[in-house]
């Protein structure tokens, strides 16, 4: 409450001054002191002076005319002619009115006219309301002294406008400044609104805000690091930083100052922060749009710790295995496959940590690894791995189908090959011999296979999408890409347009089973944009209408979203999966439920009868849509599948647990070979089982 009984006295003191005041300055040539006060030299009894500058007498300033009007001495005084065509002038400064010119010396009577005009009847006195009066000599004698009465009117005027300018600037700020420090010692510190330690405009403006609107001024304190700055570590470490009550905060690691647009990463309360190498933290708190000053916190690390492996080194992997390297935040992994030490410039490979090696090959693998961070290197830590040939174990593995023109074994084609083929990864189901169906890979630079997915070409529409998520997929929240695109790696025969979807009258707005009035059919996705975060580039995969089915909004904003979201939290938890293989689907042809067989579609009559709507496009609507999903977590693998039938409902009352099913179901069900790449006891074993303890 003290800011405010400071705050009010400031406005009580500045209130008191904007009011009108009437005050005198004389000009009195006659007087030694007067001339001194001036700044004119003191008359003497041999020289003549000429007034050539403007004199300033408390907010009066008198101005000689352009002619150089003349004065003389005479018995000790400074006299201004009334020469015909003489002028002068005063001019009222600081918001000064000029309201009364007298004038003493010898036969002033009719010797000027004023511009504006005010002479009473003898031309003894002036008197009116201008901020500059000008006086012309019309003729002979002169005069010595002249006294004018002014009025400064300071309601006109800010109480902060001091300086009555018509504007609030910086002198303002600090003669107020001023005036507080001399006066009033404690205020002082109430300068400082936002307690940064200094007064800068932002408490000026609070201040005024305060003064002129009754805006109480607020205090956002700036957040609070839970190791002191200066603390040097010997491992990475977590460092929370924490706001005030209701506050969100913003933190840079970059060294650059936070704001609402300049920032790493942002939370309510507080963001713990991983140390893992020279870092200049800083962050501000923002409550109800006021931000606070900015705290900043310096650290550093004894050295860059080596790299991590998961699994462990000394795992044995059957038929393929993957192994990823994480070293510090932010750090660049480089490491060797043949046993040799890793360098900045020898290694086989590198890429941002954490980094996964996807597939290693039969037999023992020495990797050696380093972390580089701010071009520093860690120690060189190495793992071993082996890779067991799985004989005759895998008869229905992608690679064994010659149809494919799999390579069996030398380096996989990259994303600049004329065939990017990547069916022996174990996400892929056994794709299709059919020559109506085709494989579509999307593939990122940084990240790798975004997703793959076949389509059906017949009916121009997805038959599945596959994908995986581990540690080097991070979810960096980059948000969904502004709208959907033609996928440009179907040929243009098969490709979806995004106008199909309005045109056909799928977005036609019906009441659903919840009773809510809604699009009736979305542009569902098959791989969720929050399923592909660790780049824009990544998401934009997720957007191409080739991984999208028509799909009741409700349900894709329902229940299916609930699933979604499940895959998406064991996905980006490390503490879950090692990787995360990930199938999804909706049904494109016939189905097989408790032995019978029947379509797996929704046909347009069907929405015809329910909703009196007649779809026009050409689209085909799954009926059934599906996640089949395989974890591996300590060389360990175990698999889980959601089932669900899509109606106009957002199913709220559906758990769940309830959509399980078994691998092996759902292959029965869709006619599809799931997760085909594993070797054959290990697939048997994963995909007649279901563990829902795990599945939580």
């Amino acid at each position: 409450m003290a800011k405010r009984i400071y705050l009010l006295s400031m406005m009580v003191c500045l209130a008191l001054a904007a009011s009108a005041v009437t005050k005198t300055a004389v000009f009195d040539f006659s007087s030694p002191e007067a001339l001194s006060q001036m700044g004119l030299p003191t008359p003497t009894s041999s020289t003549p002076t000429y007034l050539q500058n403007n004199i300033t007498v408390d907010n009066i300033t008198f101005i000689p005319g352009s002619s150089s009007p003349r004065s003389t001495f005479y018995q000790n005084q400074y006299t201004f002619y009334t020469t015909s065509g003489n002028t002068f002038s005063f001019r009222g400064e600081n918001g000064a009115t000029i309201k009364r010119v007298d004038f003493d010396g010898f036969y002033t009577q009719q010797r000027f006219t004023a511009n504006p005009a005010g002479f009473d009847s003898g031309n003894s006195y002036w008197s009116g309301s201008t901020n500059q009066v000008t006086f012309t000599g019309t003729g002979g004698n002169s005069l010595y002294s002249m006294t004018v009465t002014y009025e400064i009117d300071e309601g006109n005027y800010s109480p902060l406008d001091v300086n009555h300018d018509g504007n609030i600037t910086s002198a303002d700020i600090t003669a107020i400044y001023n005036y507080l420090l001399n006066n009033d010692q404690t205020f002082v510190a109430y300068c400082d609104v936002n307690n940064d330690g200094n007064i800068t405009s932002a408490d000026i403006t609070a201040i005024y805000n305060f003064i002129l609107n009754g805006v109480e001024p607020s205090i956002v304190n700036p957040p609070t690091f839970s190791h002191p700055s200066g603390t040097v570590f010997n491992t990475p470490t977590e460092v929370t930083v924490t706001g005030p009550a209701n506050s969100r905060v913003y933190i840079t690691t970059d060294g650059s100052t936070p704001s609402t647009t300049n920032y790493q990463d942002n939370a309510y309360g507080s963001i713990t922060v991983m140390v893992g190498f020279n870092m200049t933290l800083k962050a501000i708190a923002v409550v109800d749009g006021q931000s606070s000053a900015v705290a900043t916190a310096v650290y550093s690390l004894v050295e860059v710790p080596g790299p991590t492996f998961n699994p462990p080194s000394g795992t044995v992997f059957q038929g393929n295995g993957s192994v990823t390297i994480t070293g510090p935040y932010g750090s660049m992994i480089y490491f060797t496959l043949d046993g040799t030490t890793p360098t900045t410039s020898h290694y086989y490979t590198h890429g941002n940590s954490p980094f996964t090696i996807e597939e290693l090959e039969v037999g023992t693998t020495t990797i050696k690894a380093i972390a580089v961070l701010n071009g520093v290197a860690s120690p060189v830590m190495t793992a071993v791995y082996t890779v067991e040939e799985v004989t005759d174990n895998n008869v229905n593995a992608n690679w064994k189908e010659t149809a494919f023109n799999i390579p069996e074994s030398g380096p996989k084609p990259t994303t600049s090959s004329a065939t990017y083929n990547q069916a022996w990864r174990i996400e892929y189901p056994h794709i299709a011999t059919s020559s109506n169906y085709m494989v579509v890979v999307k593939a990122t630079s940084q990240y790798g296979v975004s997703l793959s997915l076949e389509l059906d070409k017949s009916q121009r529409a997805n038959h599945w999408t596959c994908f995986t998520m581990h540690a080097g997929t991070p979810n960096n929240n980059v948000g969904r890409t502004p709208s959907f695109s033609v996928d440009s790696n179907v040929p243009s025969a098969y490709q979806v347009n995004t106008s199909e979807y309005t045109t056909g009258k799928y977005t036609t707005s019906v009441v659903n089973l919840d009773g809510n009035n809604m699009t009736m059919f979305a542009r569902g996705h098959i791989c969720a944009s929050e399923d592909r975060q660790s780049s824009s580039e990544q998401n934009s995969h997720t957007f191409v209408t080739s991984n999208i089915h028509p799909q009741y909004q409700a349900h894709n904003a329902g229940l299916w979203q609930r699933m979604e979201a499940k895959v998406q939290n064991w996905g980006y938890s490390n503490s879950f999966r090692d990787t995360l293989y990930v199938c999804k689907g909706a049904t494109i042809g016939d189905v097989t439920l408790n032995g019978s067989t029947t379509s797996g579609l929704i046909p347009k009559s069907e929405v015809q009868s329910l909703y009196g709507v007649n779809i026009t496009g050409t689209l085909p609507i799954p009926r059934y849509w599906y996640m089949a999903v395989l974890r591996l977590k300590n060389g360990q693998y175990q698999a889980m599948a959601y089932w669900t039938e899509q109606i106009n409902s957002s199913c709220s009352s559906t758990t769940l647990p309830s959509c399980m099913i078994t691998i092996d179901e759902l292959e029965r069900r869709t006619g599809i070979d799931f997760f085909c790449n594993l070797p054959d006891d290990i697939e048997e074993a994963v995909e007649s089982t279901l563990n829902t303890s795990i599945w939580q």
